[in-house]
């Protein structure tokens, strides 16, 4: 059994933010929201890391990216780029009563066996 992890960056805006502020350094600066996205696609890049590492130590065969995109539509094409037999999502925060949007979008919307869990902290 194959499982797909993806973790989806959505940067904001259709463009990428220019530089700013040459003033201060004498050189260029990322604007806020370009710094946002590195953030979130280094975070991406470990956490994907992090579940593979976890898994390869317990013999799951697991792949993995980082993608841009609307992430419920970047998990599902990405199942099926790698034909995976399941999706595995994590839960976040308490969803006791409701099922999240993503998780939702992408239960709905995939054919394949949709598998969620829970973080253990």
């Amino acid at each position: 059994m194959r499982a797909a992890f993806t973790l989806g960056v959505k940067p904001r805006g259709t463009r990428p933010a220019p530089p700013v502020d040459e003033q201060k350094f004498d050189s260029l600066a990322l604007s806020s929201a370009a710094l946002a996205t590195v953030y979130a696609e280094d975070h991406a890049a470990v956490c994907v890391n992090d579940v593979k590492d976890e898994a390869a130590e317990r013999g799951v065969p697991v792949v993995g990216e980082t993608l841009h995109g609307v992430p419920h539509d970047v998990i599902l094409k990405y199942a099926a780029d790698v034909d995976a037999d399941v999706i595995v999502v994590g839960e976040h925060g308490d969803h006791l009563d409701h099922f999240s949007g993503i998780r939702k979008r992408v239960a709905d919307r995939s054919d394949r066996k949709v598998d969620v869990v829970k973080a253990e902290m």
